[in-house]
């Protein structure tokens, strides 16, 4: 018992210092082992009467760049349906360790029918969700 203990001791130190930064503040994630989960960032967009509402187009503006994210989506089927990636860890390539700001775009018949704010932070592996509503409602 008392070498399990010191075995998940190790384990828990190297996980925690992991994601450090080194003194010159570079990441040191490359060598953190990441788990295989697949981190997104989902919104439900429905009507008044819970209804899911199909979206024409959708994507995610970063708000400190401009940067606008489509992500890979239900292979090219439109309209689109709930529920809608905000963002994806597919987005961890230049976000890690990070958080800002993000505005989720949606469109119907032409028009900008959603403009959500989320904030999102990121660690050395995947994406979270800090502020943001988990469903939309339309008129």
């Amino acid at each position: 018992m008392k070498h399990l203990s010191s075995i998940l001791l190790t384990i828990s130190i190297f996980i925690y210092t992991s994601c450090d930064k080194a003194n010159n503040g570079a990441d040191v994630c490359n060598d953190v082992v990441c788990s295989g989960i697949y981190a997104t960032v989902l919104v439900n967009v429905q009507d008044i009467n819970r209804n899911e509402v199909s979206l024409f187009d959708f994507y995610t503006i970063r708000k400190s760049t401009g940067d606008t994210i489509r992500l890979p989506r239900n292979n090219g089927a439109m309209p689109f349906t709930s529920p809608y990636t905000v963002l994806s860890d597919y987005y961890m390539n230049v976000f890690k360790n990070r958080s800002d700001h993000f505005r989720f775009i949606g469109i119907k018949d032409g028009k900008t029918v959603i403009d959500q704010e989320y904030f999102i932070t990121a660690d050395c592996c995947h994406i979270k969700k800090v502020t943001g509503p988990d469903t939309i409602t339309i008129p």
